[in-house]
Protein backbone atom coordinates (compact mmCIF):
# COMPACT_ATOMS: atom_id res chain seq x y z
CA UNK A 1 0.00 0.00 0.00
CA UNK A 2 1.34 3.36 -0.74
CA UNK A 3 2.42 5.27 2.27
CA UNK A 4 1.20 9.08 2.54
CA UNK A 5 3.87 11.70 2.24
CA UNK A 6 3.21 14.86 4.23
CA UNK A 7 4.13 17.93 3.09
CA UNK A 8 4.76 21.44 4.28
CA UNK A 9 2.50 23.62 2.20
CA UNK A 10 2.03 25.70 5.14
CA UNK A 11 5.30 26.38 6.26
CA UNK A 12 6.58 27.45 2.73
CA UNK A 13 3.71 29.84 2.37
CA UNK A 14 4.82 31.60 5.58
CA UNK A 15 8.62 31.77 4.62
CA UNK A 16 7.91 33.71 1.65
CA UNK A 17 5.99 35.90 3.15
CA UNK A 18 8.42 36.57 5.37
CA UNK A 19 10.75 37.07 2.67
CA UNK A 20 8.27 39.61 0.43
CA UNK A 21 7.83 40.93 3.55
CA UNK A 22 11.14 41.70 4.41
CA UNK A 23 12.33 42.76 0.51
CA UNK A 24 8.96 44.89 1.01
CA UNK A 25 10.36 46.74 4.36
CA UNK A 26 13.69 47.21 3.02
CA UNK A 27 13.04 48.34 -0.31
CA UNK A 28 9.85 49.75 -1.29
CA UNK A 29 7.54 52.53 0.02
CA UNK A 30 4.55 51.48 1.11
CA UNK A 31 1.36 52.64 -0.76
CA UNK A 32 -2.21 53.13 -0.34
CA UNK A 33 -4.52 49.77 -0.89
CA UNK A 34 -6.32 52.03 -3.28
CA UNK A 35 -2.97 52.00 -5.53
CA UNK A 36 -1.47 48.62 -5.96
CA UNK A 37 -0.41 46.55 -8.99
CA UNK A 38 -3.03 43.64 -8.37
CA UNK A 39 -1.33 41.70 -10.65
CA UNK A 40 -3.62 38.47 -12.30
CA UNK A 41 -6.89 38.62 -10.15
CA UNK A 42 -9.20 35.55 -9.75
CA UNK A 43 -11.59 37.12 -8.40
CA UNK A 44 -11.58 40.75 -8.06
CA UNK A 45 -9.97 42.07 -4.49
CA UNK A 46 -12.71 44.76 -3.61
CA UNK A 47 -11.52 47.65 -1.65
CA UNK A 48 -13.95 49.42 0.56
CA UNK A 49 -12.84 52.57 2.58
CA UNK A 50 -9.23 52.06 1.92
CA UNK A 51 -9.73 48.12 3.76
CA UNK A 52 -9.38 44.92 1.61
CA UNK A 53 -10.40 41.36 2.16
CA UNK A 54 -7.43 39.30 0.38
CA UNK A 55 -8.23 35.30 0.00
CA UNK A 56 -5.62 33.17 -1.34
CA UNK A 57 -5.40 29.11 -1.53
CA UNK A 58 -2.25 27.88 -0.54
CA UNK A 59 -1.44 24.30 -2.44
CA UNK A 60 1.85 22.34 -1.34
CA UNK A 61 2.38 19.13 -3.90
CA UNK A 62 3.15 15.90 -3.28
CA UNK A 63 5.83 13.90 -4.41
CA UNK A 64 5.15 13.41 -8.09
CA UNK A 65 3.97 16.75 -8.04
CA UNK A 66 0.22 15.69 -9.56
CA UNK A 67 -1.78 16.30 -6.21
CA UNK A 68 -2.53 18.45 -3.36
CA UNK A 69 -1.66 16.92 0.09
CA UNK A 70 -1.64 20.60 1.70
CA UNK A 71 -4.73 22.58 1.05
CA UNK A 72 -4.57 26.09 3.06
CA UNK A 73 -7.43 28.76 2.54
CA UNK A 74 -5.67 32.04 4.09
CA UNK A 75 -7.11 35.48 4.28
CA UNK A 76 -6.32 38.75 5.60
CA UNK A 77 -8.69 41.58 6.66
CA UNK A 78 -6.94 45.17 6.84
CA UNK A 79 -9.56 46.55 8.93
CA UNK A 80 -8.89 44.88 11.81
CA UNK A 81 -5.62 43.16 10.92
CA UNK A 82 -7.10 39.23 11.46
CA UNK A 83 -5.69 36.82 9.69
CA UNK A 84 -7.37 33.47 9.21
CA UNK A 85 -6.07 30.09 7.98
CA UNK A 86 -8.18 27.38 7.30
CA UNK A 87 -6.32 23.51 6.30
CA UNK A 88 -8.84 22.24 4.15
CA UNK A 89 -8.20 18.01 4.84
CA UNK A 90 -6.78 16.13 1.79
CA UNK A 91 -9.26 13.36 2.20
CA UNK A 92 -11.99 15.60 1.93
CA UNK A 93 -14.47 14.06 -0.21
CA UNK A 94 -16.31 16.26 -2.94
CA UNK A 95 -18.22 15.93 -6.01
CA UNK A 96 -16.73 16.03 -9.45
CA UNK A 97 -18.90 15.35 -12.78
CA UNK A 98 -20.88 13.27 -10.39
CA UNK A 99 -18.71 11.15 -8.43
CA UNK A 100 -17.15 11.78 -5.57
CA UNK A 101 -13.24 11.79 -5.07
CA UNK A 102 -11.09 13.33 -2.67
CA UNK A 103 -10.68 16.75 -3.15
CA UNK A 104 -6.20 16.37 -3.09
CA UNK A 105 -7.03 14.57 -6.39
CA UNK A 106 -8.93 17.24 -8.15
CA UNK A 107 -5.09 19.06 -9.32
CA UNK A 108 -4.31 15.50 -11.14
CA UNK A 109 -8.43 15.41 -12.45
CA UNK A 110 -8.93 19.59 -13.80
CA UNK A 111 -5.32 21.09 -12.56
CA UNK A 112 -5.83 24.37 -10.35
CA UNK A 113 -9.17 25.75 -12.46
CA UNK A 114 -10.71 22.67 -10.42
CA UNK A 115 -9.27 22.44 -7.51
CA UNK A 116 -9.80 26.19 -6.72
CA UNK A 117 -13.08 25.47 -7.82
CA UNK A 118 -13.79 22.81 -5.30
CA UNK A 119 -12.32 24.99 -2.51
CA UNK A 120 -15.31 27.82 -3.42
CA UNK A 121 -17.67 25.08 -3.66
CA UNK A 122 -16.96 24.08 0.18
CA UNK A 123 -16.51 28.04 1.18
CA UNK A 124 -18.77 30.00 -0.62
CA UNK A 125 -16.06 32.41 -0.52
CA UNK A 126 -14.18 34.03 -3.32
CA UNK A 127 -10.17 33.22 -4.31
CA UNK A 128 -8.14 36.03 -5.04
CA UNK A 129 -4.88 34.27 -5.90
CA UNK A 130 -3.52 30.63 -5.58
CA UNK A 131 0.06 29.45 -5.06
CA UNK A 132 1.25 26.34 -5.50
CA UNK A 133 4.65 24.80 -4.12
CA UNK A 134 6.70 21.11 -3.96
CA UNK A 135 8.38 20.49 -0.44
CA UNK A 136 11.54 20.20 -2.15
CA UNK A 137 12.86 24.02 -0.96
CA UNK A 138 11.37 23.50 2.55
CA UNK A 139 15.15 22.52 4.07
CA UNK A 140 17.00 25.23 2.35
CA UNK A 141 14.66 27.86 3.14
CA UNK A 142 14.75 27.26 6.80
CA UNK A 143 18.54 27.11 6.79
CA UNK A 144 18.40 30.74 5.03
CA UNK A 145 16.33 31.96 7.77
CA UNK A 146 18.95 30.74 10.40
CA UNK A 147 16.61 27.68 12.03
CA UNK A 148 13.63 28.61 14.24
CA UNK A 149 13.58 28.47 18.08
CA UNK A 150 11.61 25.46 19.28
CA UNK A 151 10.67 23.64 22.29
CA UNK A 152 10.16 20.25 21.28
CA UNK A 153 8.45 17.49 23.33
CA UNK A 154 10.84 15.85 25.86
CA UNK A 155 10.74 12.60 24.60
CA UNK A 156 12.16 14.29 21.01
CA UNK A 157 10.99 12.60 18.16
CA UNK A 158 13.11 9.23 16.11
CA UNK A 159 11.65 7.61 13.18
CA UNK A 160 12.65 6.10 10.28
CA UNK A 161 10.79 4.98 6.77
CA UNK A 162 13.60 4.22 3.87
CA UNK A 163 10.39 4.36 1.59
CA UNK A 164 10.12 8.17 1.87
CA UNK A 165 14.06 8.81 2.48
CA UNK A 166 13.11 10.20 5.74
CA UNK A 167 15.14 9.87 8.91
CA UNK A 168 13.49 12.23 11.61
CA UNK A 169 16.51 12.21 15.14
CA UNK A 170 15.20 15.22 16.85
CA UNK A 171 15.97 15.29 20.61
CA UNK A 172 13.65 16.93 23.11
CA UNK A 173 14.19 20.47 24.57
CA UNK A 174 14.15 24.12 23.96
CA UNK A 175 16.80 23.88 20.54
CA UNK A 176 16.91 25.87 17.12
CA UNK A 177 15.64 23.74 14.63
CA UNK A 178 17.50 23.76 11.08
CA UNK A 179 16.10 22.27 7.77
CA UNK A 180 16.46 18.85 8.25
CA UNK A 181 15.01 19.27 11.90
CA UNK A 182 12.28 21.73 11.33
CA UNK A 183 10.98 19.26 8.43
CA UNK A 184 10.78 16.02 10.73
CA UNK A 185 8.90 18.37 13.15
CA UNK A 186 6.33 19.11 11.14
CA UNK A 187 6.12 15.77 9.03
CA UNK A 188 6.13 13.69 12.11
CA UNK A 189 2.68 11.59 13.22
CA UNK A 190 4.08 7.95 13.82
CA UNK A 191 3.18 8.12 17.22
CA UNK A 192 0.25 10.58 17.70
CA UNK A 193 -3.00 9.47 19.34
CA UNK A 194 -4.44 11.78 17.10
CA UNK A 195 -3.01 11.17 13.63
CA UNK A 196 -3.06 14.03 11.57
CA UNK A 197 -5.12 16.61 14.20
CA UNK A 198 -2.04 16.54 16.41
CA UNK A 199 0.13 17.11 13.65
CA UNK A 200 -1.33 19.98 12.53
CA UNK A 201 -1.34 21.49 16.20
CA UNK A 202 2.52 20.99 16.30
CA UNK A 203 2.72 22.25 12.58
CA UNK A 204 0.52 25.16 14.04
CA UNK A 205 2.86 26.30 16.95
CA UNK A 206 5.98 26.02 14.64
CA UNK A 207 4.18 28.74 12.12
CA UNK A 208 4.00 30.96 15.54
CA UNK A 209 7.31 30.33 16.49
CA UNK A 210 8.28 30.96 12.62
CA UNK A 211 6.15 34.50 12.50
CA UNK A 212 7.40 35.76 15.94
CA UNK A 213 10.90 35.13 15.18
CA UNK A 214 11.41 36.33 11.96
CA UNK A 215 8.87 39.23 11.33
CA UNK A 216 11.74 41.81 12.16
CA UNK A 217 14.68 43.98 10.92
CA UNK A 218 16.74 41.85 12.15
CA UNK A 219 16.72 39.05 9.55
CA UNK A 220 16.29 41.49 6.43
CA UNK A 221 19.88 41.15 5.39
CA UNK A 222 19.08 36.94 4.56
CA UNK A 223 15.60 37.84 2.72
CA UNK A 224 17.64 37.95 -0.93
CA UNK A 225 18.78 34.37 0.01
CA UNK A 226 15.66 33.14 1.26
CA UNK A 227 14.26 34.06 -2.44
CA UNK A 228 16.70 32.69 -4.27
CA UNK A 229 16.01 29.38 -3.26
CA UNK A 230 12.40 29.33 -3.83
CA UNK A 231 11.89 31.87 -6.98
CA UNK A 232 12.26 29.18 -9.51
CA UNK A 233 9.56 26.49 -8.01
CA UNK A 234 6.81 29.19 -7.15
CA UNK A 235 3.80 29.21 -9.31
CA UNK A 236 1.18 31.81 -8.70
CA UNK A 237 -0.44 34.61 -10.12
CA UNK A 238 0.42 37.03 -7.51
CA UNK A 239 3.40 39.01 -9.32
CA UNK A 240 6.02 39.97 -7.46
CA UNK A 241 5.29 43.53 -7.35
CA UNK A 242 1.33 43.27 -5.70
CA UNK A 243 3.13 41.16 -3.06
CA UNK A 244 5.61 43.49 -2.02
CA UNK A 245 2.78 46.10 -2.06
CA UNK A 246 -0.02 44.41 -0.29
CA UNK A 247 3.17 42.99 2.26
CA UNK A 248 4.15 46.44 3.05
CA UNK A 249 0.35 47.47 3.96
CA UNK A 250 0.01 44.36 6.27
CA UNK A 251 3.36 45.21 7.76
CA UNK A 252 2.29 48.69 8.68
CA UNK A 253 -1.60 47.80 9.35
CA UNK A 254 -0.20 44.70 11.14
CA UNK A 255 -1.55 41.29 12.34
CA UNK A 256 -3.77 41.89 15.60
CA UNK A 257 -4.46 37.79 15.40
CA UNK A 258 -3.50 34.30 13.57
CA UNK A 259 -7.16 32.19 13.48
CA UNK A 260 -5.95 28.20 12.65
CA UNK A 261 -8.86 26.29 11.39
CA UNK A 262 -9.33 22.88 10.14
CA UNK A 263 -12.70 22.62 7.72
CA UNK A 264 -15.28 20.94 9.01
CA UNK A 265 -16.06 17.73 8.42
CA UNK A 266 -17.75 14.26 9.07
CA UNK A 267 -16.31 10.62 9.59
CA UNK A 268 -18.23 8.59 7.43
CA UNK A 269 -16.10 5.00 7.72
CA UNK A 270 -12.86 5.76 5.82
CA UNK A 271 -14.10 8.88 4.17
CA UNK A 272 -14.08 12.72 5.20
CA UNK A 273 -17.80 14.64 4.13
CA UNK A 274 -17.41 18.06 4.30
CA UNK A 275 -20.12 19.32 7.32
CA UNK A 276 -22.04 22.13 5.77
CA UNK A 277 -23.70 23.52 8.34
CA UNK A 278 -20.50 23.26 10.36
CA UNK A 279 -18.66 24.85 7.90
CA UNK A 280 -21.65 27.57 7.29
CA UNK A 281 -20.91 28.08 10.99
CA UNK A 282 -17.78 28.53 11.03
CA UNK A 283 -17.14 31.24 8.01
CA UNK A 284 -20.08 33.45 9.10
CA UNK A 285 -18.03 34.54 12.12
CA UNK A 286 -15.21 35.57 10.04
CA UNK A 287 -16.91 36.63 6.85
CA UNK A 288 -19.98 38.11 7.73
CA UNK A 289 -22.55 38.81 4.82
CA UNK A 290 -22.85 42.61 4.07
Amino acid sequence: MRKKILKTGIFLICLIIVAYLGVRTAFFITSPFGQIEVGDELDKVEVTNGNIVLNALVMGLDKDETRTDTILFVSYNSENGKCFVMSIPRDTYVNVDGRPIMINSAYAKGGLELTINKVKDLTGLPINYYVVFTFKDFRKVIDALGGVEFDVRPEGYYYEDPYQDLIINIPGGYQVLDGEKAEGLVRYRADYPRADLERVEVQQKFVRALIEQKFNAEYIASIPKVYDAIKDTLKSNLSLSALLSYSGEIIEGGVTSIETHTLPTITYGAHLLPDEDAIEKLLSEYFPED
